[in-house]
């Protein structure tokens, strides 16, 4: 199975997410995960960890818990949020995982149902 994770989403991401994503993997050997968020974090906190079944798709911006988020939806078009239900929309990842912003993952999904 392949997952779109949400690096930015959480309380202090991207530390947390990416190490139980690299503890997940470990523990299932047909999981693949693509951990999108900044780049250069989340290079950080894989630094000497085997990176076989782990991508990163970058992106520039993040949704925080205190945003309203259809607005920053709006003012953030490239967020960690919005390009994981682009590659669900695309058929890239099988499933999307995000510890953000509730209200942003439905926002999104709602967008993504109606196009």
């Amino acid at each position: 199975m392949l997952i779109a994770l949400d690096a930015m989403g959480g309380d202090f991401a991207p530390g947390p997410i990416v190490a139980g994503a690299v503890k997940a993997i470990a523990a299932d050997p047909e999981l693949r995960v693509i951990l999108v968020g900044d780049q250069t974090q989340i290079e950080n906190c894989l630094s000497g960890v085997p990176r076989e079944r782990i991508e990163i798709f970058h992106c520039t911006q993040i949704v925080t818990m205190e945003e309203a988020p259809v607005i920053a939806l709006r003012k953030k078009p490239d967020n960690s949020i919005s390009r994981c239900w682009q590659l669900l929309a695309e058929r890239k990842v099988e499933a999307i995982v995000s510890a953000g912003n509730t209200g942003a993952m439905v926002a999104v999904a709602c967008v993504c149902a109606a196009s």
